[in-house]
């Protein structure tokens, strides 16, 4: 089993050349034409994955090497219990149907919300088959609402208690 740098590198690697996309749109292609790829509502499930990063002071050797990551950030999210945990590293944010097939998939540093990269997410697989899109209220927004009601998608998104009107 390869080291998780070894993952990490690759993935950094993919990013930069702007591959990790057309992977993924590979991949799908791939399933629909040995028809393994089932499209059964056009349904969008988006969620967020903390990914931390090693965290450690940066180094003070001659040559000024450091072993933190430089893209990485704090990321600040509230328990089950109520109680805040902080990580530091990135953020995967991924949309997938239904099966659990990876439709797409971007990446940030931990400390970009999440609100901020859900139309990324659905504009480049959206067909005019989408039908519902499901995410939890980190992606509740009026803005949001407005995007999916305009192209007559059902939104599905878990409205926050805090923000609900009363």
């Amino acid at each position: 089993m390869p080291d998780h740098s070894t993952f990490w590198r690759f993935r950094q690697k993919l990013d930069k050349l702007l591959l990790m996309d057309k992977l993924l749109q590979e991949i799908n292609s791939q399933l629909i034409d040995q028809g393994l790829y089932i499209k059964s509502g056009g349904i969008s499930i988006v969620d967020a994955s903390v990914i931390e990063a090693k965290q450690c002071r940066p180094s003070k050797d001659k040559y000024k090497h450091s072993t933190q990551d430089p893209d990485a950030k704090w990321n600040m999210k509230a328990g089950s219990d109520g109680k805040s945990k902080s990580t530091y590293g990135y953020k995967a944010r991924i949309n997938f149907d239904e099966d659990g097939l990876i439709k797409s998939i971007g990446y940030t540093a931990g400390n970009v919300h999440d609100s901020n990269c859900f139309t990324e997410l659905l504009t480049e697989l959206l067909d005019g088959k989408e039908s519902s899109v499901y995410a939890d209220s980190a992606y509740s927004s009026k803005k949001h609402s407005e995007w999916l009601d305009g192209r007559n998608i059902d939104n599905r998104t878990r409205i926050s208690v805090i923000s609900a009107p009363y």
